[in-house]
């Protein structure tokens, strides 16, 4: 049976939140990101899981899915990221997720900007 959680209105990563941490990763450059341990460093212990995406600059930022590991993607309706599941497939447990297969990735674009992870409670 999941557990309860309570929330006070806590700022995102303190007791309280549904926000585990917040994960900055400033001046990240141009380039297409798997969402995973390797590319965002301490996102790996709140994977697999839901995971709120943010940025400085979001024209700059995208997100794209892929159906078939990684072959191809697909852009989501939005411009600025949002709310996406990141599976980390292959991994061996809870909470390792350093794999490298590729179904949610955030794409930049236009030029280097910050990005921030907000791993949420599930």
């Amino acid at each position: 049976m999941p557990g309860t959680l309570n929330s006070f209105n806590a700022a995102a990563g303190a007791p309280g939140s549904p926000y585990l941490a917040v994960l900055s990763f400033l001046a990240k450059g141009t380039g297409n990101f798997v969402i995973n341990d390797t590319n965002f460093p301490g996102l790996g212990k709140y994977l697999p899981g839901l995971v709120q995406i943010a940025s400085g600059t979001a024209a700059n930022v995208k997100t794209q899915i892929s159906t078939d590991n990684g072959t191809t993607w697909k852009d989501t309706a939005a411009a600025a990221p949002g709310m996406v599941y990141a599976d980390a497939a292959g991994v061996t447990g809870i909470g390792q997720g350093v794999s490298t297969s590729a179904s949610v990735r955030i794409v930049i674009s236009t030029g280097a900007t910050d990005i921030f992870l907000f791993p949420l409670r599930t």
